[in-house]
């Protein structure tokens, strides 16, 4: 009835009969659960281990690890990938689980905000594929570390992340590998689409990548291309263009199940919706989206649409309900370590609180965000200095505000455009100060 008296209990068997014990239960459970066997994935695996049977617990290991990581489940899903990781490496002949090991566990150290270690795991993938001459896990180790170059990290590098598309494309064009193309076209989408001088190079590649994509049937990686893509639209202003993508990208979330990037992309919509004013049609997205990630569980997806769906009660006025999903999903950013959104969220409160008047709480909260751009995310510091220097003007300290916008990292060319919108305004909001003040 106790643990610890289990445990004492469960000692004294002997570790032979243990493992004979543990195999037949595997055995049992196997049997019982073929009608659904995802259920029971880590509990066999588990007792295949505890039988000392390696090779038949990695199957359900890697199976249960793609289930936590599809819900966003970061620490589920890498405490089953490293368990796995020793059984693959130790194993012949199995080529493509090593592959799915170091691409997803990289994934969930991304999606936990653990950079560093993606960096390093990656990197590893990279030698353990040259120690073995293996092409094909060569090309994906480099599709790995271009994704970390390309995307929103403190390793954001765009011409690394080329140099490294290059190297994997003549792999892929060696190979006649036309599915990595397509994922080779995605990572130069997102290389270039944080720069306002290369955002119709990434509508170029997007356009191959979907098209490819269509031609293949590959399903996933079409409506990951089309989010992407409709993102970029809607930060070149093509708004239309951008729903059209959005709206498919959503179409096919719902076909294929997938339910953490259904939740993304009725936030990422929501975004551009209520930009050009829909803030009704907006609300409804995030509230859709705030109900599908509170349902399943994810935290990140929790935190990106609370935070979305306060920006947007902030807009119509709703100002206590806007404070209270922002600060929400503030906290929750930080649980998942989802740094952009912890950095944004700071953003959209600080605005509300300004527009309320309480100046002191909105700078500190535009500071806080300033403080962990400049740490952790460079690519968002325009937009933080923008919001900061805002919250300046509206205190009076205009020499201050003018001083911030002097700053280089305000306008440097990764800057996305609503940076360069937010940046704009304040400098003609300190222009007429200044003119006022002469």
């Amino acid at each position: 009835s106790h643990n610890l008296i289990q445990e004492a209990v469960y000692q004294t068997i002997l570790l032979k009969q243990r493992r004979a014990w543990h195999l037949r239960v595997a055995g049992v459970i196997e049997a019982l659960s073929s009608d659904n066997p995802s259920a029971t994935d880590s509990v066999l695996a588990h007792h295949f281990i505890e039988a000392d049977a390696p090779s038949r617990a990695l199957p359900y290991l890697l199976r249960a690890a793609g289930g936590a990581l599809r819900l966003y489940a970061t620490a589920e899903a890498l405490t089953l990938y490293e368990r796995a990781t020793p059984i693959a490496l130790s194993m012949a002949g199995n080529h493509d689980q090593i592959i799915a090991i170091f691409t997803h566990r990289g994934r969930a150290l991304e999606l936990a905000s653990r950079f560093a270690e993606a960096k390093t795991l990656y990197e590893t993938f990279g030698q353990l594929a040259q120690s073995r001459n293996d092409a094909h896990m060569e090309l994906e180790a480099l599709i790995a570390q271009g994704k970390l170059y390309g995307n929103v990290t403190p390793f954001f590098d765009p011409a690394r992340g080329r140099e490294l598309m290059e190297r994997a494309r003549n792999l892929a064009e060696a190979a006649g590998n036309r599915v990595a193309e397509v994922r080779i076209l995605w990572n130069l989408v997102n290389a270039d689409r944080f720069d306002l001088n290369s955002l119709e190079t990434a509508v170029v590649n997007g356009e191959k990548g979907i098209a490819l994509a269509r031609q293949l049937e590959l399903r996933e990686e079409l409506a990951y291309l089309l989010n992407d893509v409709g993102e970029i639209y809607g930060t070149l202003g093509r708004f239309d263009k951008s729903m059209i993508y959005l709206d498919e990208a959503q179409e096919r979330w719902r076909q294929l199940g997938n339910d953490p990037m259904l939740a993304d992309n009725l936030t990422s919509s929501a975004v551009w919706q209520h930009i050009v004013g829909r803030l009704h049609v907006s609300l409804n997205n995030t509230e859709e989206a705030v109900r599908l990630t509170t349902r399943i569980g994810n935290l990140w997806g929790e935190a990106y649409s609370l935070s979305v769906r306060g920006e947007i009660l902030g807009w119509l006025g709703e100002f206590g309900r806007a404070i209270e999903d922002m600060v929400t999903g503030h906290e929750k950013t930080r649980d998942a370590g989802f740094i952009a959104g912890q950095l944004l969220s700071a953003c959209f409160l600080s605005r509300v609180l300004q527009e309320l008047g309480q100046t002191d709480e909105a700078r500190r909260w535009a500071q806080d965000a300033l403080t962990l751009g400049r740490e952790q995310l460079p690519q968002f510091v325009g937009l933080t200095i923008g919001r900061l220097a805002s919250v300046l003007l509206a205190q009076g300290e205009v020499d201050a505000a003018a001083a911030l916008l002097a700053d280089p990292q305000a306008l440097e060319e990764q800057q996305q455009v609503f940076v360069w919108y937010d940046i704009g305004r304040v400098q003609i909001e300190l222009a007429l100060a200044r003119a006022a003040w002469l």
